[in-house]
């Protein structure tokens, strides 16, 4: 995982190539995604080539244009033990201070918390 494509490119460029090398999982973010009315997003939608997230769509070109075995998971939210963004945290606080959990837009867009070892389960099955 690299949130920049300097991150990961020494991993990818010295696995060029790599007889051992099976499949490598990357792990993005549906931050990538340009924002949409249509929810969810669907392998395929279109992408912004300058959000927060550009870095991961970054690695990602550079893994398509690389020629290795790949896949890119996009998760929503991540959330658990040695996260860099603790987004369950302003859930539970509202929740416990009794306020209500806003969200963006209409309020019909589903969204999805995913906890660190249920995606590493998910990565290690790929």
């Amino acid at each position: 995982n690299g949130r920049e494509l300097a991150d990961s490119k020494p991993l990818i460029d010295m696995l060029k190539g790599s007889p051992s090398l099976k499949h490598y999982v990357y792990m993005s973010s549906a931050g990538v995604y340009a924002k949409s009315d249509i929810l969810p997003h669907r392998e395929g939608d279109p992408v912004d080539p300058n959000c927060r997230h550009k870095g991961k769509l970054h690695t990602e070109t550079y893994l398509a244009a690389s020629g290795i075995p790949y896949t890119a998971i996009r998760p929503v939210y991540i959330y658990g033990a040695g996260n860099y963004n603790p987004i369950e945290e302003y859930f539970f606080s509202r929740i416990n201070a009794g306020r209500p959990i806003v969200v963006p837009g209409s309020g019909l867009h589903l969204t999805g918390l995913g906890h660190v070892r249920d995606l590493a389960e998910l990565m290690a099955a790929v």
